[in-house]
């Protein structure tokens, strides 16, 4: 029955977050970072070509090493020139596509169709992704968002297939593949690969991905329940590769941006302040992800936060964890969730 559901809620998703976001096709390109990654920048303007090709591997834009986005922009403009509306096309396409995935991903990880069907509709449609949607500078969130997506899909593609079948953990029950005899077939290497090589692509799309090693291992541990059986140090191993690859593009990011003087030095913004801005953050995000309002490109760091402000961030953080770890037997998906976010 789920089979005849799914083309149906992919359908209902396609319109949802396509017609919320169809306005966005006719706006302009603007004058923050567009410039640096499209209209102003040489080897984007002229296309595809092999020179700019070589550049965006060996150069960097906006301080930043992002090759797959600056090939994305130039496939842009080898097809729609400099018409900001082609831009956003795919912008949009992007996002309402990565929608798709996180709908089908987070069924075929937890066998809950309405459930993965409201998340996913949520996360097409919230305010917080205007800025990643209708920016064309942003291209670099929506893009390294779809690999993300697609290294989740081969990851719990690999680990269905090392086990011979499929186990899907829906909270209250688990189903097994005794009913789907031809899953495992594949060589389960082949999906490891792939969450590899996707999750390669990302980085070079936006370093944001570098996390991505400690959200495979919380999969782990909910809903694909690996660490009842394999046990926390395999799994570690088992992230090895995507751990060098996470250090790699964090290394060459810490260079790039401090070439162009956008890393504070420890002088300039001590640890403690760091860690203070860190959990006000915990708590900002969340603010804006229950109550989205006053949203905007940048939020400016102020010289100091208030020490009741820090408090009550970090109250708040600490409680949240609290309730989380409590609730691990009964609710795993809550601290799942909670470390995910954090």
């Amino acid at each position: 029955m789920d089979r005849k559901k799914v083309p149906v809620l992919c359908a209902l998703l396609f319109l949802l977050v396509g017609g919320a976001y169809f306005n966005a096709i006719p706006n302009d390109f603007i004058n923050y970072d567009d410039p640096l990654y499209v209209t102003e920048n040489v080897q984007v303007r002229q296309g595809l070509t092999w020179e700019g090709i070589t550049w965006a591997f060996c150069g960097t834009a906006a301080g930043n090493w992002q090759p797959l986005t600056l090939l994305s922009h130039m496939l842009d403009v080898q097809w729609y020139g400099l018409k900001p509306w082609g831009h956003h096309l795919t912008s949009v396409l992007l996002h309402v596509i990565n929608t798709l995935l996180v709908f089908l991903v987070l069924k075929q990880m937890t066998g809950a169709t309405g459930r993965s069907f409201f998340v996913a509709a949520l996360f097409g449609v919230h305010p917080v992704h205007v800025e990643s949607v209708a920016w064309v500078a942003e291209r670099k969130d929506v893009l390294s968002t779809l690999f993300w997506l697609l290294t989740l899909w081969a990851y719990v593609c690999y680990t269905q297939n090392l086990t011979g079948g499929r186990r899907r953990v829906t909270g209250i029950e688990e189903i097994s593949s005794a009913s789907n005899p031809s899953h495992g077939t594949r060589h389960p290497l082949l999906f490891y690969g792939l969450a590899l090589l996707f999750f390669g692509l990302g980085l070079m799309a936006k370093p944001m991905l570098v996390t991505m090693p400690c959200i495979l291992l919380l999969l782990d541990y909910w809903p694909l329940k690996r660490w009842e059986g394999k046990g926390a140090w395999f799994l570690i191993v088992e992230k090895t590769p995507f751990f060098l690859l996470s250090g790699a593009a964090s290394t060459v990011t810490f260079l790039t941006q401090k070439g162009v003087n956008t890393v504070a030095s420890l002088t300039a913004l001590p640890l403690s302040a760091r860690v203070e801005n860190a959990f006000v953050a915990y708590g900002r995000y969340l603010g804006k992800l229950f109550c989205p309002v006053n949203l905007s490109v940048h939020y400016p760091y102020p010289d100091k936060w208030p020490w009741l402000t820090v408090i009550l961030a970090f109250a708040l953080f600490a409680a949240l964890s609290f309730f989380a770890v409590s609730l691990r037997r009964q609710q795993p998906y809550l601290l799942v969730g909670w470390l995910w976010f954090v």
